[in-house]
């Protein structure tokens, strides 16, 4: 009974595990297919119901600096944009050594216009990235670089 109970907490932790993986890794494939305002909005939706994962939420963050292109209002897009760049630059602060988090701002950093001025982890972001691929699966870097692709190439 007692290795029956074992294997019971093993499938379901298991099972949970996966679900997570599967949830980023969807979560991924969608940053990647978000050009326009309905990929943008699946984005958004996809990471909106999870509140504990530094990594989720900054995708959603992303996703929403990405939304304010098709905002009209001019003061309301640079209160958006500071507001929400503020929230990631918090978020990294607590997980600096997360190298998913650090690609996420630098592509903020590199796709916001000059004057808005949100360069100042440009540099050291792209260094860090670059130092701690090796950290990461071979999935995660394949994903990674894909991304640094896109953002320096158009």
């Amino acid at each position: 009974m007692k290795t029956l109970f074992h294997i019971s907490i093993f499938v379901l932790l298991g099972s949970l595990f996966c679900f997570g993986q599967n949830e980023i890794y969807e979560i991924r494939n969608n940053y990647l297919l978000a050009k326009d305002f309905e990929g943008i909005e699946k984005l958004i939706i996809l990471t909106n119901s999870n509140n504990e994962s530094p990594l989720i939420i900054s995708y959603n963050i992303v996703a929403e600096l990405m939304m304010v292109k098709y905002e009209i209002n001019p003061y309301k897009k640079l209160k958006v944009f500071n507001h929400l760049t503020n929230k990631i630059d918090s978020i990294i602060a607590n997980n600096s050594n997360n190298v998913e988090l650090r690609m996420l701002r630098y592509s903020i950093q590199k796709k916001s216009p000059l004057f808005l001025g949100y360069i100042d982890n440009i540099n050291n972001d792209l260094t860090f990235i670059k130092q701690n691929l090796k950290t990461l699966t071979v999935n995660e870097i394949e994903y990674i670089n894909t991304v640094l692709k896109r953002i320096n190439h158009g």
